[in-house]
């Protein structure tokens, strides 16, 4: 899996996401702001990832996530459903185009993300450069 990011202002950094050499789905994180926890989006880079099940006490059950694993400085870095920058703190939102409403973002991040998970194994690696 790869991640290339194509656009990135201080609304956010925007990406496509690419599965066997073909775009699949586009992607939303936090502008670049020298990697600090929550308010940035991670460094470009390859990382392992798994999926796992997260206990997030603002949803009614839990729910699938892909789990980034060894970014430097940082932990806890999802790919999940958020369609706003204002959604994620340092993860990275899918979606299955792009748009903009109260701010920019992607659309239909629920049907990529149920997709993403139905094409991807327990574990692999993503491989994210910048621009």
């Amino acid at each position: 899996m790869k991640l290339y990011r194509v656009a990135s202002s201080e609304k956010g950094t925007f990406g496509v996401l690419v599965i066997n050499d073909l775009p699949f789905c586009v992607t939303m994180e936090l502008p670049w702001r020298d990697n600090k926890t929550e308010i940035s989006c991670i460094p470009a880079g390859t990382y392992k990832w798994k999926r796992h099940v997260s206990q997030n006490v603002s949803k009614a059950s839990d729910y699938k996530v892909i789990w980034l694993q060894d970014v430097p400085g940082r932990s806890y870095i999802y790919i999940h459903v958020a369609n706003w920058p204002s959604e994620v703190k340092g993860c990275i939102g899918v979606g299955m185009r792009f748009g903009h409403a109260k701010e920019y973002g992607v659309l239909e991040s629920k049907t990529a993300m149920e997709a993403l998970l139905a094409q991807l194994p327990d574990y692999g690696t993503i491989e994210i450069k910048d621009a």
